[in-house]
């Protein structure tokens, strides 16, 4: 297994232009993330995450730090993050091309309806999730969603899922993440053959 992460180059990172800090395999909190990364935890994503055609949509991307090591880990992801628009714009360092705006908190981008990935990571509310899951097709072409956060947070938005297609849900403990964070994967149950 690879465990070095590649930092962009000006070719990949036209756009923000800053560089991505070193990663280890400690899980380690940036300041412009939530998230603690690592490189196990890149790598442990990018092996759930399919390739281009698939769309991955990181909704509530934020600066783009997690979402830019993935790219720079696994360049054939068609992967775009998702968050409000604002100015100056929150992202540093996703590049341009991997990026989509919407209006506010409340918003939902049209790109879900196409995407068959989507991932969350800390999202303020369980409403955003519901409303993601809820609105018509959205569940068509979608097969997995990753969720990061709060082991704590996890049982507010557990309904979401059950509530959903997308109910087969592992709970990773375990991922390298801090002790107190928990990835989760929701997917559809397999169909019965």
């Amino acid at each position: 297994m690879n465990t070095s992460i590649p930092a962009l180059g000006e070719d990949q990172n036209q756009s923000s232009g800053t560089q991505l800090p070193a990663l280890t395999i400690t899980p380690t909190h940036y300041p412009c993330c939530c998230l603690s990364l690592s490189t196990l935890l890149i790598n442990q994503t990018t092996l759930l995450l399919p390739t281009a055609p698939q769309t991955v949509l990181s909704i509530g991307s934020g600066t783009g730090l997690f979402e830019a090591y993935l790219l720079a880990h696994s360049p054939t992801l068609d992967l775009a993050g998702i968050e409000v628009c604002s100015s100056p714009p929150i992202n540093k360092y996703l590049p341009e091309q991997h990026t989509s705006t919407v209006a506010g908190t409340w918003d939902i981008t049209p790109l879900s309806r196409t995407a068959t990935t989507w991932i969350f990571v800390y999202p303020r509310s369980p409403h955003l999730v519901t409303a993601y899951l809820q609105q018509p097709h959205a569940q068509e072409n979608l097969t997995t969603i990753l969720w990061f956060g709060p082991k704590a947070d996890w049982s507010e938005f557990e309904p979401c899922f059950n509530a959903s297609a997308l109910h087969r849900i592992e709970v990773l403990a375990d991922a390298a993440l801090s002790p107190y964070e928990v990835m989760v994967i929701a997917k559809k149950p397999k169909p019965a053959y």
